[in-house]
């Protein structure tokens, strides 16, 4: 049995606001990707990006999201957790309903 520990006295966490604008447009794009600007977090750079459409099976599109490391290759001892939320543009941001990837 073998056991893992973080020091998260260090750990950072940072939120970031992505608006796609004309997913339509997007979508007819094929599967190329959309980076967002470089995002600086506990000191390295990041980007986010966007896939507007991954094949998925059957026929099936679905859009998606990745976190790209932007740091230096030799980088060690740096982790990442990534998560999104869609939110329903027709809200203002204090009404806003949110989903995440279960639906909820």
């Amino acid at each position: 049995m073998s056991f893992s520990s973080w020091n998260l006295t260090e750990a950072t966490s940072a939120v970031h606001d992505i608006t796609v604008n004309g997913y339509s447009a997007t979508k007819s794009g094929g599967e190329n990707d959309f980076p967002s600007r470089q995002l600086t977090v506990g000191g390295y750079e990041w980007e986010i990006r966007y896939y507007p459409k991954v094949f998925v099976a059957h026929g099936d599109y679905r859009i998606a999201f990745r976190l790209v490391f932007l740091g230096p290759a030799g980088a060690r001892g740096v982790n990442a957790s990534f998560s999104c939320r869609l939110m329903d543009h027709r809200s203002t941001w204090t009404e806003a309903r949110w989903r995440d990837a279960s639906g909820n």
